[in-house]
């Protein structure tokens, strides 16, 4: 499994941790839409590959508290083995070099692959037999202009089933909203439902499931993801619930909990990528809806204090001084950068000490082929380092006599080095 992956899913877990600590003590204290806001943090996480070093990152502490050479070591000590290769090709162990310019998958990132596919098919099913069961929905012959409760830029479709218990909603650009056959639109709790439904397609929450199935599709071997998968649903409709009961007002509180209760009672079968009415643990909801006030103002400069520190404190990765050094020096950016990176760490070597080289070793390379650098580990250790001229692509690093450690050497245009 790449390792960028795994990194990138413990990131996340560390978000989603924090977010569940927060909920746990703030869940009637702030917006519900706070809480929406801290597993987007952790879904962009999951899904991009990014990183933004920073000087207040987490991390970045943790880089400070390590103890000095922890991170380092000798070749000889990583068992680094010189090897000759015909025609011409001295080499060493290719196993990290492989991993950034391409191998087979391993054993391990099949078992991820099908893991992935397994996921998305179960949610590609789901989706598709929900939409089979509804296909059949009949308009409602109501005025729309009647039953829309809050203007939407997206035409919405309300229609009436007899194969969904409780009112639900599906569909991104061209949202329906579905009750069940012979919906009495007189009747209070209805109204309500139909509020809340509106909220899901103003949120744009099935969008929202959408991309929460993809992350968990893609860290499926992650518990906290489908915890986080559950949870974020979970706030959808508190966060639904809330808005609703801005436009209802607050005495329609207990109303509107007796509505939540009775689609709980009459509840059937869940389309998993669908927005119910009664989607999730009625007890939450209800405790939410009787124990929440109206946010205060303060309670929202919270929770955008917390939405930011959280940011910053784990989106973000550790401040690495050695980096701009390399860029700078180098010219290197992305893959090439981590990898040469990965290369000093393993070896010790000081970022600090590059410089340009005038080793005779280039003498034999056309202008195209390389590009040198003299560089020194923390015990004094003298490396050299060549790199592709006309992409800055890591080449290989020598000691100081020249034999090579790591990476590839055409040693057919300098004979005189390695014959």
């Amino acid at each position: 499994m790449d390792a960028m992956l795994v990194q990138m899913s413990v990131s996340a877990s560390l978000i989603i941790a924090a977010a569940l600590c927060i909920r746990a003590l703030a869940l009637y204290s702030l917006p519900k839409r706070v809480f929406q806001l801290l597993w987007g943090i952790a879904v962009v996480r999951l899904l991009l590959p990014f990183r933004v070093p920073c000087r207040f990152s987490f991390y970045t502490v943790l880089s400070l508290l390590e103890a000095p050479g922890t991170q380092t070591m000798a070749g000889e000590a990583a068992g680094i083995s010189a090897l000759w290769r015909p025609p011409g090709i001295q080499a060493i162990e290719m196993e990290t070099y492989a991993k950034y310019y391409g191998a087979p998958p391993s054993a391990a990132e099949w078992v991820w692959i099908l893991g992935v596919l397994s996921c998305a098919a179960f949610f590609l099913a789901a989706y598709i037999r929900g939409r089979k069961r509804f296909v059949s929905s009949m308009p409602v012959e109501q005025e729309m202009a009647a039953l829309q409760p809050v203007p939407l830029r997206r035409q919405v479709q309300i229609r009436q089933t007899d194969r969904a218990a409780t009112p639900l909603t599906y569909g991104i650009f061209r949202p329906v909203i579905l009750f069940p056959m012979g919906t009495d639109w007189a009747d209070q709790k209805n109204r309500h439902a139909l509020i809340h439904e509106y909220m899901h397609i103003k949120h744009w929450d099935a969008l929202a499931k959408l991309v929460l199935a993809a992350a968990a599709c893609v860290h499926w071997f992650n518990p906290l993801v489908w915890f986080m998968y559950c949870m974020a649903n979970r706030d959808m409709e508190l966060a639904c619930d809330e808005a609703a009961l801005k436009i209802l007002g607050a005495d329609a509180k207990g109303a509107y909990a007796l509505t939540l209760i009775a689609f709980e009672e009459a509840k059937g079968q869940r389309f998993p990528i669908a927005s119910h009415f009664s989607k999730s643990a009625a007890e939450e909801r209800v405790k939410a809806i009787m124990k929440t006030r109206a946010p205060s103002k303060w309670a929202a400069i919270a929770g955008i204090l917390i939405v930011l520190i959280l940011t910053i404190s784990f989106a973000t990765s550790a401040m690495d001084p050695n980096e701009a050094i390399l860029k700078a020096q180098t010219g290197a950016s992305g893959r090439e950068l981590r990898y040469l990176r990965s290369i000093f760490a393993d070896f010790g070597i000081q970022a600090a000490s590059i410089s340009p080289s005038d080793n005779p070793i280039t003498q034999g390379m056309d202008e195209t082929c390389s590009a040198a650098f003299d560089v020194q580990s923390t015990e004094g250790l003298k490396y050299f380092l060549l790199l592709r001229r006309e992409d800055q692509s890591f080449r290989a690093l020598l000691d100081h006599e020249n034999k090579v450690l790591y990476g590839l050497v055409d040693t057919a245009t300098l004979p005189q080095y390695f014959n």
